[in-house]
């Protein structure tokens, strides 16, 4: 028996993309042999396993023997899978009630497959990597999944305002699964926005992504507070998972408002920076003289480690910064890690106890030699505190305003230490 209508598939599938809506223009055509005259409804297209959209489906069509009608109507496919098109259907009336019964016409013997949408083969990660005055440098990384290579890729990045350096619009071809792509951009604003345009198998994927710019980590506030004239520094600045332990005692040194605390004379410590960056090829401190002595740099399972020596006892503290230089392909970054050399209770005690018996008459010597060459003259102690055993009231006195001396030593460091700058 021959079918009421002639269907032609005009723009036939071998791949579409699951959860989104495809169109489907086909060509219905009434043969010229037949005699009576059928109705196709818009309400009769069914697609089992699918959702059908028939807004562009005219009201009601009527074919006269010979005649051909062009049809355009949605078509979602929720799942994924292989599916063959003589299961979308299409009903067919009769014009007039009496004339004959309503037939079912399927379409063309064609298998396609429903596969993933892109957002689920796509993954992303958009990470900060440093802050400048006004804009923020973070890094776009992205890699796909699916089973097979994409034959090109777009992306386009905005506002385009809102990037201050780096892509607006980037290009790829045959990118194959499981690599990475990484790109850098220095944005100003609250977010980015990308559109991702791809063709696996002559068929079109599309997907769009927004990325809030990350915020500022609670280190990365505490270290820019802590320095005022943040233009003076270069710009091209190497940020690495830092960590300093004290090499007697194994313990890790907290990290305070951008810098670590130290104590001098000698003492010892391991400082220790993440490897960062796969490309790294070296890294190497340089000496702070008469300060911080380095030794040479070991690698070893992904981390560099140094032993610095903290050469001074300062007397009241001081912030030092220890720089160093990264190797990354053919370029070299700069890195920066900030001390606070803090003096030792016991310092301040014997400068104050030297400085009272030096308000004595023979005391006067044991202080010069303590401020001079930065020692603890014993003797001179010992001469103070002999000579007060047979002193005036006065030089009694005298000895006695270590107290208050040790006390505005403290109140001198703390000030010191809050207006210090780099």
């Amino acid at each position: 028996m021959n079918p009421p209508i002639l269907i032609e598939w005009l723009n036939p599938w071998d791949r579409i993309v699951a959860g989104q809506m495809h169109l489907v223009h086909v060509r219905v055509t009434r043969p010229s042999e037949c005699t009576d005259v059928v109705r196709i409804p818009s309400v009769t297209v069914a697609v089992p396993n699918a959702v059908v959209n028939t807004d562009l489906f005219p009201t009601d069509i009527v074919l006269f023997p010979g005649d051909s009608q062009s049809i355009t109507f949605g078509v979602t496919f929720p799942e994924q899978g292989m599916f063959n098109a003589k299961m979308m259907l299409i009903q067919v009336n009769p014009y007039l009630p009496d004339q004959s019964k309503n037939e079912i016409v399927s379409f063309p013997d064609r298998e396609f497959r429903v596969i993933a949408p892109l957002e689920q083969w796509l993954e992303w990660d958009f990470k900060r990597i440093c802050a400048y005055d006004q804009a923020v440098k973070c890094e776009l990384t992205f890699i796909h999944r699916s089973p097979e290579a994409i034959e090109s890729l777009e992306l386009n990045f905005s506002p385009s305002e809102h990037i201050r350096s780096g892509p607006l619009k980037r290009h790829f071809k045959q990118w194959k699964p499981d690599t990475p792509e990484s790109l850098e951009m220095v944005l100003v604003g609250d977010q980015l926005r990308v559109h991702a345009r791809t063709v696996i198998h002559g068929v079109d994927y599309e997907v769009n992504r927004s990325f809030p710019v990350p915020a500022a980590t609670a280190e990365e506030l505490a270290q820019q507070n802590s320095r005022l004239f943040r233009f003076l520094e270069p710009r091209r600045l190497t940020r690495d998972p830092v960590q300093l332990l004290d090499k007697e005692q194994q313990k890790p040194i907290a990290l305070l408002n951008g810098e670590f605390h130290v104590h001098g004379k000698q003492h010892q410590y391991l400082l220790r920076i993440s490897n960062s960056d796969q490309h790294r090829k070296d890294l190497r401190f340089y000496d702070v003289p008469g300060l911080i002595e380095t030794s040479p740099t070991i690698y070893e399972n992904g981390i560099w480690q140094t032993q610095i020596t903290i050469l001074t006892d300062p007397l009241l503290s001081q912030r030092v910064r220890l720089d160093y230089d990264v190797t990354v392909g053919d370029s070299v970054q700069r890195g920066e890690v900030y001390f606070l050399m803090l003096p030792r209770s016991g310092k301040q005690l014997q400068v104050s106890l030297t400085a009272g018996a030096a308000l004595t008459v023979k005391g006067f010597v044991g202080l010069v030699g303590v401020i001079t060459r930065g020692e603890i003259d014993p003797d001179s102690i010992a001469d103070g505190v002999t000579d007060l055993a047979s002193a005036s009231g006065w030089n009694l006195f005298y000895f006695l305003c270590m107290v208050p001396i040790y006390m505005v030593l403290g109140v001198i460091d703390y000030i010191w230490r809050k207006y210090q700058d780099w």
